[in-house]
C-alpha cells in the first residue's frame, strides 16, 4: 500500500513538474543513456533511454520507452501473442540511476552536441509523446523498441542534417542473429532457447540503422554521427560502473550435455533392442510427441503471434507439427519382437559362415 501511495504522488508530482517547466535554460542537457545487458531472459540485450537535466531549473528527468503496465487485461496473452502496448514513461533520474546500481549494470551517458533551440525542441517533443497516445506503441524486438524509438524521434525533430552513417557496412555484413547471439551466451539455456524459436528473418542481413535496435549499437552509432556537419556527441562519461560478475556455469546442466545425453540413451537403446530382436515403440512415442508438440509451438508463433522474428521457423524441418498425428499410426504394443534380417550373431559362430 505504502509503495501504490508513493507511485501516485511520484507520478502526480513530475507531471506537475513537467507542467511547470516547458521552457529549458541554455545550461540544460540532452544525453542517450545506454544501460549494460543484465542477468535475466528480459533484460540480457541492455537498455536505453533520453535524459533531460536542467541545473536552473533542477529538472532532471529520464524519459523511457521501455515500459509496460503489468496490470494491463490479459497481460499474460498478449504478452505472448506480441500485442501488448509498450509504453513511453517519465522518472527521475536518481530513480533511473539507482535502480541499475541496484542490478550492477553499468550507465553510461553520451551529452548531446545541441544548442538551445534544438534541446527545447526534442524536450518538447518528447513531451508531446508522453502526453498523447502517442506514448503507446506496438513493440517489436528488431524494428520498433526502446532504443530505436530514440533514433527515430531525434532524426524526425532534428531532420536529414543528423547523419548516423552509411547505410550498410559492407566490410562486416552481419544478420540479426550474428548480433543478438553474444547477448545470451551467459545462459546456455537461454542461449539454446533464442537459438531455436528464431525464424527466417533473424538471418537477414542488418543495415547501420537497424542495428541500432541493440543500445549497444546505437551507443556505437551515436559515438560517429554528425548533425550539421558537427560530432552528435559532445562528451561521453560513465554514470555507473558496474562490479565484475563472476558466472558460472555447469556444463553438466547444459542443453548440449542433456541432449547429448538422451541421443546416446536411445541409440544404445536402439542398437540393444535391434540384436534382441525387439521394438521400444515407447521410444517412437517419446520422440514423435516431443518434435510434434515443439513443431506446434514453432507454427503457433509463426501464426498465432505478431513477433516478427519468430516468422518462417525452418526448425519445423525436424519438430513437424503432423508428427502428433503420426502418433495414432504407430504400432500399439510397447514391445514389439520381430526378427532382424540379418542375426549377426549367428552369423559369426556359423563354422562355413
Amino acid at each position: 500500500m505504502k509503495q501504490l501511495l508513493f507511485f501516485f504522488i511520484s507520478f502526480f508530482a513530475l507531471n506537475s513538474i513537467i507542467a511547470q517547466t516547458n521552457t529549458l535554460s541554455e545550461y540544460a542537457e540532452i544525453s542517450l543513456l545506454s544501460c549494460e545487458r543484465g542477468l535475466e531472459a528480459y533484460n540480457s540485450y541492455g537498455h536505453s533511454a533520453l535524459r533531460v537535466k536542467d541545473p536552473i531549473t533542477e529538472l532532471d528527468l529520464v524519459f523511457n520507452y521501455g515500459t509496460f503496465d503489468y496490470n494491463t487485461e490479459y497481460f499474460v496473452p498478449k504478452f505472448v501473442k506480441g500485442t501488448l502496448d509498450y509504453s513511453l514513461s517519465v522518472g527521475a533520474f536518481k530513480w533511473f540511476i539507482n535502480t541499475y546500481k541496484y542490478e550492477n549494470r553499468t550507465v553510461v551517458e553520451q551529452i548531446l552536441n545541441l544548442n538551445q533551440a534544438e534541446k527545447q525542441a526534442v524536450f518538447d517533443r518528447l513531451i508531446v509523446n508522453y502526453e498523447t497516445d502517442e506514448k503507446y506503441y506496438r513493440y517489436d524486438f528488431f524494428y520498433d523498441n526502446c532504443s530505436s524509438r530514440i533514433h527515430e524521434i531525434l532524426k524526425e525533430v532534428l531532420g536529414d542534417e543528423l547523419i548516423y552513417g552509411p547505410d550498410l557496412n559492407e566490410n562486416s555484413p552481419e544478420t540479426y542473429r550474428d548480433l543478438i547471439d553474444p547477448y545470451t551466451k551467459h545462459s546456455p539455456w537461454l542461449d539454446f532457447g533464442i537459438g531455436i524459436i528464431m525464424g527466417y528473418p533473424t538471418d537477414n542481413i542488418a543495415t547501420n540503422k537497424q542495428k541500432m535496435f541493440l543500445p549497444d549499437f546505437l551507443m556505437e552509432r551515436f559515438d560517429i554521427a554528425t548533425y550539421n556537419g558537427k560530432p552528435l556527441v559532445k562528451s561521453k562519461q560513465i554514470i555507473y560502473q558496474s562490479e565484475p560478475n563472476i558466472i558460472k556455469t555447469n556444463i553438466f546442466t547444459s542443453p548440449l550435455f542433456i541432449f547429448s545425453l538422451i541421443s546416446l540413451l536411445i541409440i544404445c537403446l536402439s542398437i540393444y533392442n535391434y540384436y534382441k530382436g525387439k521394438h521400444f515403440y515407447s521410444i517412437d512415442y517419446f520422440l514423435f510427441f516431443i518434435t510434434g508438440f515443439v513443431g506446434i509451438f514453432f507454427l503457433f508463433m509463426w501464426f498465432g503471434t505478431r513477433h516478427s522474428p519468430t516468422f518462417m521457423n525452418m526448425n519445423m524441418f525436424w519438430a513437424m507439427p503432423l508428427n502428433i498425428i503420426a502418433l495414432f499410426f504407430l504400432k500399439n504394443p510397447i514391445i514389439q519382437t520381430f526378427q532382424p534380417p540379418v542375426n549377426l550373431l549367428s552369423a559369426h559362430n556359423d563354422p562355413n559362415g
